[in-house]
């Protein structure tokens, strides 16, 4: 009977209260005040940050659910050549 007994399956459990607070302390301070070359936050970055902060990596569909679920509105980087291009270009 013993192996019928249900078992955990998956990860963990996310970030707990006090963690989804101090993200939001960090992300609210800039990207730059974490250590990033300027103050853009990407999906990429907020999963490194969390990977420094709390030792757990999540994938970017992961840091997209936390964020969303923080009330923050999750933000891709656009591509190197969108982002050069002079504003009126890219509205065009």
């Amino acid at each position: 009977m013993a192996g019928l007994k249900s078992r955990p399956r998956g990860r963990l459990a996310g970030l707990d209260a006090a963690q989804r607070r101090e993200l939001m302390r960090a992300l609210t301070g800039g990207a730059v005040a974490e250590g990033f070359a300027t103050d853009l936050w990407t999906l990429r970055r907020v999963g490194q940050l969390i990977g420094r902060r709390f030792a757990r990596p999540y994938s970017k569909s992961q840091v997209w659910r936390i964020l969303v679920s923080l009330g923050l509105p999750p933000l891709v980087a656009l591509p190197r050549a969108v982002t050069d291009a002079p504003l009126a270009a890219v509205t065009h």
